[in-house]
């Protein structure tokens, strides 16, 4: 959103419940809404939701309010303007309020990966040791063979 538009913070926003399905949400279930839309700047709605038995969550969004084109006043004027300021949108679509938990997988999975690669780079490490031992243990008995058939022959 742009400075000046308006902010419905009900907009877009629906929250289900396995037990009731859909759940209608009011204006009493944003009990916080710290957006102005009337400055540049990232702002914080929070949202909680109770289903018909009394199991309630909260869920909290961030909106990004960006100024609109043209020339852009920086609010401090002496502080350079950096690349990743706050002039970055942050799309919410169709956030659920149900979602108590924004993570997915990801971090289960690369665990997962991590140590499959270090079981198997053990792995290998302890049958690169097995074959050098063999290989060493082959060429001293092939260096002893051929020293005593050297010294042998003299």
């Amino acid at each position: 959103m742009y400075v000046g538009d308006e902010f419905d913070p009900l907009k877009d926003v629906t929250a289900t419940d396995k037990e009731d399905g859909n759940i209608t949400l009011t204006i009493e279930n944003v009990i916080k809404n710290e957006v102005d839309n009337t400055k540049v700047g990232v702002y914080e709605v929070t949202y909680k939701v109770t289903d018909s038995q009394g199991a309630s969550t909260v869920k909290t969004i961030k909106v990004t309010v960006k100024a609109k084109n043209g020339p852009v006043v920086p609010s401090e004027p002496n502080k350079p303007n950096t690349p990743n300021d706050s002039n970055k949108p942050i799309i919410v679509p169709d956030t659920s309020i149900n979602d108590k938990n924004s993570q997915t997988g990801d971090s289960t999975n690369m665990t997962l990966w991590s140590l499959l690669f270090i079981a198997s780079s053990v792995g290998l490490v302890g049958i690169y040791r097995k074959k050098e031992k063999r290989i060493n243990k082959f060429l001293k008995a092939r260096r002893n063979d051929l020293w005593n058939e050297i010294f042998s022959k003299t």
